[in-house]
């Protein structure tokens, strides 16, 4: 019915593959008999397509088509205009097209191009011979399975995107879209609706809508086709306040009209402007300012604001003189009296000052007086002042022109006329000042407005004769400082510049009384002390909430500290106390002592540092006086003149108002002075309890009781301890920024180890064939399979324990997928991060996100990006999350609330969910913005990521999480990663398991321990981040000492000097008592700031201290109480006196000793314990992540754990590495010179050697997280350089060597380490040949119990000591050997052409028991493999053999030897006895011989026969043949190897020995010398190649095979003809073949045939006993034609035309030996 649809005939043949077209039109019309082309467009890249190959309708995969990771095609489907559905399939690999597939030729270890998958793979020969040679096909995939290959994208199966098999969408003009398309109908091209556009009009292209511009810009021209312009809006007359938060149809606004007289500036762009009278020299004419008009003779007056002005000939200061030629007299003084006078409210004072004097006006004489009205405004109290305002409070102010009425004021009544009397064309203007400790007189904080007297609001009648105006609703502004000292300037501005005649007054100005403002910074900054102090106590917790609650309440841009140090909390810190990083270890001190003392001088300084600010602060309390009145007191001698102090009781006055422009004017007003009063009893109290803490207590004279002398005194005395306070605060600054600086160097190393650790780790598992894709895949297709399947099921058990696993492994992929996704396409291990380290200055740059820097141009949206690996996971995910937790709920019904089935579950659930959100937070919050170019570590706020309370001791949840996981399952899950190219299917599967499995571990490992390092990392940065403010604290204590220092000064000098200028203030009011309770403050801050810093470096000896002592830790401040040498020292806070500084040095004393008698401890175990080699291999079997990376980028990076119970494992400063080659027989020139580096060589020696350089990463130590590992100060590389070839390493250069403080074990062993190896003449990198082993030998102190040690996880081993003659097979253990088990693992694995999982069934193994050799100097003495221990404390003494022992034990080894001996010489006679006997039927039971159905068997084993077998094997020599060479071998060896036991040259290994025999067996058995599975079997004979495998392996493989099935086959025929492989030999017994052929079964035997059997018979005895055994030789590889596709097809007509050829005379000799063998059986 589809093919009726369709609108052209798809009936052409195809001419190429699908994916050679380019082009919609030419895919769709590619078809052939298999099937069609279809064109596929991306989901998100727009106008980017591929041609794939596919059907029409539903076609399930082909059986032979290879599955990459998930299902094996993909399905699409739409709804056609008939309301059917239409469906499509696309295959994984394209089997369907021409040219789309390609055969290999013969070739070694062969594998596909790129983009190619294998659909089958066959074997040259056989899987017998030459199992490594393979022969291809290979077709084209078509899943975009990595994230690199241009092809389709596939979700569940379902494919996202679009496909079109009969049509493709037609091109529409620029402007216009495609609506409609889809597989069959070409769609229709419409017109972009308005507010869209499409610049294109290509297929796959929309209507994009159009964009608002950022503010002061319109959108114009926007659509069809273009995107429009931004334009500006016209300066001066519009603006647009809008930006990109509009929409793109604002437009822009006309500027407003401004009242009469003013005019609006600043108005364009996003600015609206403001009203502003007309400046000086112009004036107002509607509706601008228009300039003065310039007189013609003399000057004017009175020009401003409304009014035009005059001219006159007289200058400033003076006024003409009515009737009279232009006479001009100066402005009058005014003689009015200076008295204080009551009028309307206000307190008016101070000298009188004419205003209006010029042209013909004389001008008024007038003072000024303000006021605030705070009745109706809010009050936040502070510890200063009770009655301070709120910030950003709204206030009232009124104020008075005493000598004017409205009516004189009026715009358009002084115009400069006789008559008027006034010159005067003024406006008001009110600002906010603030005094300051170096301006008494106050500075501008801000302007409130301007106004003209019209515009205020009046108080008093028009002919007043004094004029009050009040100013409602004045805005004070938001993010002031909390201070004392605010106050309102009311200004007069004559524009006209007549003001102010006869006075240097310009303007005219009066000042309202001191107000205080609260700050909330003040809250947030007291909310941080007390969240510190609670972190302190041990109450994290709360300090959370505190700081979570500040953060919510305010809104200031200094809150984001609380903001800050809350996110840290939820990062789980605590801020400063959790990730603190111990002193360095100092490996270059030389000696304990030293190192102690070292460790011990920074803890020195700072308690110095403790004690300066701790008598600094107990005598500044005492000194500062503890309130208001007492201040008062204390000024009140010093400035006893009359008219200096506004009243001898402060507390009595009452709305009490400044002179204007008073010089020493005497107003304090007296409201804020009483409420200032009223609350000194609460700030009383708090300084006296604040005073607590000193010995001493503060004793003032009692009010009024002062005289000038003991006041100036005190304020001396106080003057110099401010000084002492600013030294002692400056040298405090400097210790902070020591120890700031020093965390900061800690971590631009820190970050080039991750970076290393996460490039290495990504290049290693892609050359290993590990794709995070394919695994996310998989595993997203197994979940939800098996969801499907348990829904259904009622096992409830069945279901709970399912869930239990689900929920590990959920998580521990989550964690694998950590990092993989970003603003790029690209999905992989690396997170490729680019952060540096900036300088930790104050404040930091808060630009979100963490790092500050932008997305890179062309980014994708991280939305979009996760939708493909990590969106489908998750979604699967919930859906398991939402099924456990029915399920819990289910058990928990059943068992009750107080079951403890479920306990397991219960316990998993809410961790393993919160795993997954934390892996998503991580990616997208903390590792995508510190990948982009420009980010960097301190800049930008904190990731907001909630972690759960449990997460281990350190707040390490990633790491906590995973070590709640079963690595079992996580590894089967892992194992999904690799791909089919992968495996090397010519394997045996069991070993290509197990070295899968290996690799699953390796990545597995190091992507924990990275994340492990990541963890460390952040919280290193946050703690820099929770220090980095202490410099600044002790910073502003100093500076406000100083000032305090200089406001003393200048009221010194005040009192000394009557007519100094203060403006209005007065020396007794508020602000200065206010200043001095701030510099309380600022010292309360700097004494809690030196003894945290006391607090933090006693921390950090403690913790070095307990690390070198094996010691654990809580991973808090307080230390656990296990710590017995530890003397608790608390820090002094505001809420807690602390101890008290000089119990400081006591408590580091302490821990220095205790660091010294540590180091001396472990130097005494160094030398009561014998020194040896810890031995670490990596091969391609052993650790193929590890020796991929190695191979491809020179460097090999791997991940040392220590088991649990070992997990402080240390080592000495030796370590060696040497690259281990195939014998000089197999490779002769091994380790080649490679690809150029930018690196130089050392040149230390100048013959050819290859060099190693091995480095500990720091970081990932001890898995329990128990201890912090300090900075290994001083250490070194291990460089190791050996020749080729050799294991014996040239001279050390001493400036190479790493240093040590003793001969001890002080190293951490455990972590990652990384290995470069490089050509040692020419710094180049090496060739890695095939069959090279790296060897690592840590030099450990050897540890107590009985051998093999688990000192690894992945290891059971004994130690080594290095061979004396450099022979790399000649390293010998020093403690023998470990029990034997298998070390196959029970696994399931998917096959590389199944569908389904195949268990691969297992042959059970035995292990033996028996005794381990230990070496101890020239003694040997026996021990029992498994040994009882007994309990701690109770470890028997050794045991010390007799001497008699020794004399039986000799003569037990010597009957041994005399008894073996006599075996071996009765063997080699029966062998020889039996060289005759062996028969042809045993050969063909062994698989030797093939024998045809109704045919009788050949003489000569099948892989040696030609043409003529005994003809070709007489010209041979006996050494081409390898199988005569492997019967050679001594029987009794190859049985004792089979066996497991140990050679005392050979590795005593537990783990994998018996595997590497069995393989060895069978590949002598079946390959031929050259092949890969024969190098491996023969490097086994030497410990060379004897790996290793974790414990985990050997105990979950108890159900291995010991011997495969051609082992068995191999062993048994060696063991039979062993003799039989020489041409004389196999000749004797094709001879009696032959004999046997005329002595027929069926009738009596002729008499020639009895002479002829007779004969051959005598000749075979001949033959057989000259043979000399020489061997037959190896069929080579057949050669192949090279890039023929049809090579095997040549192949096989070739050997079909020679099997004819040989046919005939194979007859016919067959029945000659066949008349022969009747004949002999006759004669027998």
């Amino acid at each position: 019915m589809l093919r009726n649809i369709l609108p052209i005939a798809l009936l052409h043949q195809a001419s190429g593959a699908c994916f050679k077209h380019v082009s919609c039109t030419s895919c769709i019309a590619e078809s052939n008999d298999a099937g069609y082309c279809m064109w596929y467009t991306q989901p998100r890249l727009e106008g980017i397509g591929a041609c794939v190959a596919g059907h029409p309708g539903y076609a399930p995969p082909q059986d032979m088509s290879g599955q990459l990771a998930t299902d094996a095609y993909g399905l699409w489907s739409m709804t056609l205009p008939t309301s059917e559905t239409a469906y499509f399939t696309v295959h994984d690999i394209d089997q369907i097209s021409d040219d789309s597939c390609y055969t290999t030729e013969c070739l070694y270890q062969a594998g596909c191009d790129p983009g190619y998958y294998a659909v089958e793979n066959n074997p040259c020969y056989s899987d017998d011979v030459f199992p490594a040679w393979r022969e291809l096909r290979c077709c084209r995939q078509q899943r975009n399975i990595n994230g690199y290959l241009r092809g389709f994208e596939a979700t569940n199966g379902i494919i996202d995107g679009k496909l079109f098999y009969a049509s493709c969408c037609a091109t529409c003009y620029p402007g216009e879209v495609i609506v409609g398309c889809h597989a069959y109908f070409a769609g229709e091209c419409q017109t972009c609706a308005a507010g869209r556009f499409n610049p294109t009009g290509s297929p796959g292209s929309s209507c994009e809508s159009c964009q608002p511009c950022e503010a002061g810009k319109i959108r114009k021209g926007c659509g069809p086709a273009t995107a429009g312009l931004c334009v500006e809006c016209a300066a001066g007359s519009e603006f647009k306040t809008i930006g990109l938060e509009g929409a793109w149809t604002d437009t822009c606004q006309a500027c407003e009209d401004c009242p009469r007289g003013h005019v609006r500036v600043g108005c364009g762009g996003a600015d609206p402007g403001h009203c502003s009278p007309c400046s000086g020299g112009s004036f107002f004419g509607a509706p601008f300012c228009r300039t003065c008009f310039t007189c013609i003779q003399g000057e004017r007056r009175g020009c401003g604001g409304q009014q035009i002005g005059v001219c006159t000939e007289c200058s400033m200061g003076k006024y003409e003189v009515a009737n009279t030629d232009g006479a001009c007299l100066d402005c009058e003084t005014c003689s009015e009296d200076e008295a204080e006078t009551s009028a309307d409210g206000f307190q008016v004072s101070g000298p009188w000052v004419r205003v209006g004097c010029g042209a013909a006006s004389t001008g008024k004489c007038v003072r000024m007086a303000a006021q605030l009205n705070l009745q109706d405004v809010a009050r936040c109290p502070t510890a200063a002042d009770a009655d301070a305002l709120c910030e950003g409070a709204s206030v009232s102010a009124r104020w008075t022109m005493h000598g004017l009425s409205l009516r004189k004021l009026d715009a358009e009544y002084g115009n400069c006329t006789a008559e008027a009397g006034l010159c005067l064309s003024g406006f008001w203007r009110v600002t906010l000042y603030r005094r300051e400790i170096d301006d008494f007189a106050g500075t501008q904080v801000a302007e409130l407005g301007e106004w003209f007297s019209g515009e205020l609001e009046h108080e008093s009648s028009l002919d007043d004769p004094n004029a009050v105006f009040v100013k409602r609703g004045l805005q004070l502004p938001d993010g002031l400082p909390e201070a004392s000292g605010y106050f309102l300037r009311i200004f007069f501005f004559d524009a006209g510049g007549s003001c102010c005649g006869a006075t240097s007054v310009s303007p005219l100005f009066a000042d309202s009384e001191d107000l205080s403002l609260a700050g909330q910074m003040q809250d947030v900054q007291e909310a941080v002390d007390l969240a510190a102090h609670e972190i302190s106590a041990g109450s994290w917790q709360a300090a959370h909430a505190l700081l979570s609650d500040t953060c919510a309440q305010h809104n200031v841009d200094g809150s984001w500290e609380a903001c800050e140090r809350a996110k840290a909390l939820q990062l789980g810190l605590p801020a400063g106390q959790r990730s603190m990083v111990p002193f360095a270890l100092l490996h270059s001190a030389g000696s304990a002592d030293i190192a102690a003392l070292g460790a011990a001088f920074p803890v020195k300084e700072a308690g110095e540092r403790l004690l300066d600010m701790e008598r600094i602060h107990e005598v500044m309390v005492q000194l500062i006086p503890p309130n208001l009145s007492v201040w008062q007191s204390l000024m009140r001698p010093l400035f006893s003149t009359p008219g200096r102090l506004l009243s001898t009781n402060a507390t009595d006055s009452s709305a009490n108002s400044s002179a204007p422009n008073s010089t020493d004017g005497n107003a304090i007003n007296g409201t804020n002075a009483t409420a200032a009063e009223a609350s000194n009893g609460s700030n009383g109290t708090a300084v006296a309890e604040a005073s607590t803490t000193t010995e001493t207590t503060t004793t003032f004279p009692q009010l009024l009781d002062f005289t000038a002398e003991t006041a100036e005194a005190l304020l001396v005395q106080l003057r110099g301890e401010a000084l002492q306070a600013a030294a002692g605060a400056e040298a405090l600054k400097d210790q902070w920024q020591s120890e700031v600086s020093s965390c900061v160097q800690l971590l631009p190393a820190k970050l080039r180890e991750l970076q290393e650790i996460d490039k290495l780790l990504g290049e290693s598992a892609e050359a290993a064939g590990f794709s995070v894709v394919r695994m996310a895949q998989a595993i997203t297709w197994k979940l939800r399979g098996e969801l499907q399947q348990l829904v259904n099921s009622t096992d409830l058990s069945d279901k709970e324990q399912k869930s239990i696993e689900v929920v590990q492994r959920i998580a521990s992929m989550a964690l694998m997928m950590l990092g993989t996704w970003g603003h790029d396409w690209y999905h992989g291990l690396e997170w490729r991060l680019l952060a540096r380290v900036d300088s930790a200055t104050w404040p930091p740059v808060m630009t979100p996100p963490l790092g500050s820097a932008l997305p890179p141009p062309g980014a994708v949206s991280i939305a979009e990006t996760r939708k493909r690996v990590w969106d489908p996971f998750l979604q699967v995910a919930e859906d398991w999350f939402s099924f456990a937790e029915g399920v819990r709920l289910e058990v928990e019904n059943q068992t009750g609330s107080d079951g403890t089935s479920g306990a397991s579950l219960t316990r998993l659930l809410p961790i393993m969910q919160a795993t997954v959100g934390q892996v998503s937070d991580f990616t997208e919050q903390v590792l995508e913005p510190l990948a982009r170019e420009g980010s960097t570590l301190f800049a930008g706020p904190l990731p907001n990521i909630s972690q759960p309370s449990s997460c281990g001791n350190r707040g390490w949840c990633l790491s906590f999480a995973a070590r709640q996981l079963s690595e079992e399952l996580a590894i089967e899950d892992a194992w999904d990663g690799f791909g089919p190219q992968a495996v090397r299917p010519w394997i045996d599967p069991r070993v290509e398991d197990l070295r899968l499995k290996r690799a699953s571990t390796e990545i597995l490992q190091m992507v924990w321990g990275r994340i492990r390092i990541l963890e460390e990392l952040l919280l290193q940065v946050i703690d820099v981040r929770d220090i980095q403010k202490e410099p600044s604290i002790s910073a502003a204590a100093s500076a406000q000492s100083s000032h305090i220092a200089a406001h003393i000064d200048v009221i010194l000098q005040w009192s000394d000097r009557p007519n100094m200028t203060t403006g209005s203030d007065q020396p007794e009011a508020a602000w200065h008592w206010h200043e001095l309770r701030k510099l309380r403050s600022a010292l309360d801050r700097s004494r809690r700031s030196a003894a945290l810093l006391a607090r933090r470096r006693l921390s950090r000896l403690e913790l070095l201290t307990a690390w070198v002592s094996g010691q654990r830790d809580d991973g808090y401040a307080a230390g656990p109480a296990t710590w017995s040498w530890r003397r608790p020292w608390s820090p002094w806070s505001l809420q807690s006196d602390g101890s008290p500084a000089m119990s400081l040095f006591e408590a580091s004393g302490a821990a220095a000793s205790k660091l010294e008698a540590a180091i001396g401890d472990q130097e005494l175990h160094s030398v009561t314990h014998a020194q040896a080699y810890l031995r670490y291999d990596i091969s391609f079997d052993q650790r193929p992540v590890s020796y991929a990376g190695l191979v491809q980028t020179g460097s090999a990076i791997m991940r040392l754990t220590a088991p649990a119970g070992r997990d402080h494992l240390l080592m000495h400063s030796e370590a060696k590495a040497f690259l281990i080659s195939l014998p000089a027989s197999q490779l002769p020139d091994p380790l080649q010179p490679g690809a150029e580096t930018s690196e130089a060589p050392s040149g230390a020696f100048p013959q050819p050697h290859v060099e190693l350089r091995l480095k500990r990463l720091p970081g990932a130590f001890d898995a329990a997280d128990t201890v912090v590992e300090p900075p290994q100060e001083g250490t070194l590389p291990f460089v190791t350089r050996h020749e080729r070839g050799t294991c014996m390493p040239l001279a050390q250069i001493h400036a190479e060597k790493p240093p040590e403080i003793v001969p001890a074990a002080l190293l951490p062993l455990d972590g990652f380490w990384v290995l470069t190896a490089r050509d040692g003449t020419t710094a180049k990198m090496l060739q890695i040949d095939e069959g090279t082993v790296l060897r690592l030998l840590f030099e450990i102190d050897v540890p107590d119990g009985t051998p093999p040690w688990q000192l690894l996880s992945d290891t059971r081993d004994v130690l080594y000591k290095l061979p004396e003659d450099g022979s790399c097979s000649g390293l010998r253990p020093i403690f023998g050997s470990a029990p034997e088990t298998s070390t196959f693992p029970p696994t399931t694995r998917t096959t590389l052409h199944t569908q389904t999982a195949t268990t691969i069934p297992l042959i059970p193994t035995t292990s033996r028991q028996g005794v381990i050799i230990v070496e101890e100097e020239e003694d040997l003495v026996l021990a029992p493999k498994h040994s009882t221990s007994l309990p701690p404390g109770a470890a028997p003494e050794p045991w010390t053999p007799p001497i008699w022992f020794y004399a039986v034990l000799f003569l037990l080894v010597l009957s041994s030897m005399v008894i073996g001996v006599r075996c071996v010489f009765k063997y080699q006679r029966r062998r020889i006895q039996n060289a005759n006997k062996i028969l042809p039927e045993v050969l063909q039971e062994e698989g030797k011989v093939n024998v045809e159905e109704g045919s009788p068997a050949e003489a000569a084993p099948t892989i040696l026969t030609k043409e003529n077998p005994l003809r070709e094997t007489a010209a041979v020599k006996a050494s081409d043949n390898p199988y005569l060479a492997m019967a050679k071998k001594s029987p009794k060896k190859m049985a004792s190897r089979k066996s497991g036991s140990w050679e005392i040259s050979d590795t005593p290994r537990e783990d994998e020995a018996k595997n590497d025999e069995d393989n060895k067996s069978w590949s002598e058995a079946s390959t031929p010398e050259g092949s890969d599975a024969e190098d491996a079997a023969s490097s086994s004979h030497s410990s060379l190649h004897s790996p290793s495998s974790g414990s985990g392996d050997s105990s979950a493989s108890s159900r291995r095979s010991l011997v495969s099935p051609r082992t068995a086959l191999a062993a048994k025929a060696l063991g039979t003809h062993a003799q039989n492989f020489s041409p004389d030999a196999l000749a004797a017994g094709a001879l009696r073949a032959h004999a046997r052929d005329f002595m027929p079964d069926v009738r009596p035997p002729k008499p020639d045939d009895v002479k002829a059997a007779q004969g051959l018979h005598a000749h075979a005895k001949m033959v057989a006993s000259s043979s000399s055994g020489p061997a037959l030789p190896v069929v080579p590889p057949v050669a192949r034609p090279q890039g023929s596709k049809h090579s095997k097809d040549s192949k096989d007509s070739k050997d079909s035309k020679n099997s004819k050829n040989s046919k005939g005379s194979e007859a016919e000799e067959g029945a000659e030996v066949k008349e022969a063998k009747s004949s002999t059986e006759a004669l027998g």
